[in-house]
């Protein structure tokens, strides 16, 4: 799949938005612009000119303030020990911050002495393990690292994953841990999608037969007694019934079509409400009357 890392934003970082954002002086003032697109930005108040200081795109200070969007949003800081970390953290010689919604919240408790950023949402200092700014509860900062191109993340005993907040998935498996795909890893008998425990027959049988690449995020994967598919974002993976494992293979130009030597099935996404909330679901259309030896898929959904 093409999803990336962290590209889910869940309402935390906008700052991936900012593209070209800048502080820019004008007429003795400073003003903020958050892209291309925004021409005169907007008055970032109450300045020292004669102090002014940029430091990157989204941070400034003064001998007064410190700056982060082109507003305020920090209290107490001081000012002189303050820098920039990765990833839009930054900390002073008694905190340590990280930007939420658009403000700077201080991470309680961090050290900024021993601080290190891992990435958008991850950090740790020689005590403790941090997402968002709270604490990952036992979780052990000498081994804490992220799970390349995941949302996962590991020490030296459990298994983690973030969306919103941490999961502890359990003890890590250190013989047979895998990474099968972005949200798709093996750890011993389990198989985990998007951070939840799958339903899978036989895991340790399990492979991938294919991913999308591009937006719909479509999976097929099998095991030695089924084929399973996801199409929706962050749902579980289906078995499609009565399929083939053995002659199962996706069609080339649409990866939403697939078949075996008795069916052609397509993956259909629908919605339904509920609650006054729409909701994703996948479907497994099995096309009775397709004739399996002639269908082609061709452009424009034909």
């Amino acid at each position: 799949m093409k999803r990336k890392f962290f590209k889910v934003l869940l309402g935390v970082f906008i700052l991936a938005n900012l593209g070209m954002a800048e502080y820019v002086k004008k007429d003795n003032e400073i003003y903020y612009k958050y892209g291309k697109e925004d021409d005169s930005g907007f008055k970032v108040e109450n300045v020292d000119l004669n102090t002014f200081k940029i430091l990157n795109d989204k941070y400034a200070k003064d001998d007064k303030s410190v700056y982060f969007l082109g507003n305020k949003s920090f209290e107490d800081v001081d000012i002189k020990t303050f820098e920039v970390l990765p990833n839009n953290y930054s900390k002073d010689k008694n905190n340590v911050y990280r930007p939420i919604n658009e403000w700077i919240r201080k991470i309680n408790g961090a050290n900024p002495k021993t601080i290190k950023v891992l990435n958008e949402f991850y950090s740790k200092d020689d005590k403790n393990v941090y997402a968002a700014v709270d604490i990952i509860k036992g979780a052990d900062p000498q081994t804490f690292k992220e799970i390349s191109g995941t949302n996962y993340a590991r020490d030296k005993n459990n298994l983690y994953y973030y969306f919103g907040n941490v999961k502890n998935l359990g003890k890590i498996n250190e013989k047979d841990f895998k990474v099968l795909d972005n949200d798709l890893v093996k750890n011993g008998n389990e198989i985990y999608y998007f951070g939840e425990k799958e339903n899978i027959k036989n895991p340790e049988k399990f492979e991938i037969i294919k991913t999308s690449d591009d937006d719909e995020d479509i999976l097929y994967g099998k095991d030695d007694k089924n084929v399973y598919v996801s199409r929706s974002k962050y749902k579980r993976l289906k078995v499609i019934e009565n399929a083939d494992r053995d002659t199962f293979e996706v069609m080339k130009k649409d990866i939403r079509y697939s078949k075996d030597k008795n069916n052609i099935y397509f993956v259909s996404k629908s919605l339904y409400y509920d609650y006054d909330t729409y909701f994703e679901q996948d479907r497994i259309i099995k096309m009775k009357s397709a004739d399996k030896n002639s269908f082609v898929v061709e452009k424009n959904d034909f």
